[in-house]
């Protein structure tokens, strides 16, 4: 139940409103992945990286508001949820940034991930949920 509420948030899914985890909650069968929940990545540095050569359209529609470096592919479907979730984007602060290049540099901005903690505004996790991005391009206004 955690891995799949886990996962059903990374994509920008309430995992409350998935019936069979809401059946197990009520039978007291596993737990919620929450903000409290801890995660221990094992081996960060075998995490693929994202390629843009095999682009779906919905990808390519987003990646002119999108600067990436070297991000990771959950953080980088989670950031494409957000913005297919959101439909439309603004680019009045620029490019949103995403990536390991962006770690421990100072950005202006919007960056997505922990990463990118050196932007002037950021989503932190990692990776952050869908939800979590589309909160924060919705607050400012992308």
């Amino acid at each position: 139940m955690l891995l799949d509420s886990y996962g059903a948030s990374l994509i920008g899914h309430d995992p409350h409103d998935i019936e069979y985890l809401r059946i197990a909650a009520s039978l007291g069968i596993g737990k919620f992945f929450d903000a409290n929940t801890e995660i221990n990545e094992l081996q960060p540095e075998m995490r693929p990286k994202t390629s843009t050569a095999n682009q779906s359209h919905l990808v390519r529609q987003f990646t002119k508001y999108i600067d990436e470096q070297n991000a990771c592919s959950a953080c980088y479907a989670a950031l494409i949820c957000a913005l297919r979730q959101l439909g439309s984007v603004s680019t009045k602060d620029g490019t949103i940034k995403i990536g390991q290049s962006f770690r421990d540099q100072k950005c202006t901005g919007l960056g997505v991930g922990n990463c990118c903690n050196g932007c002037n505004r950021y989503v932190p996790g990692c990776p952050p949920t869908a939800a979590q991005i589309l909160e924060m391009l919705r607050a400012t206004g992308k």
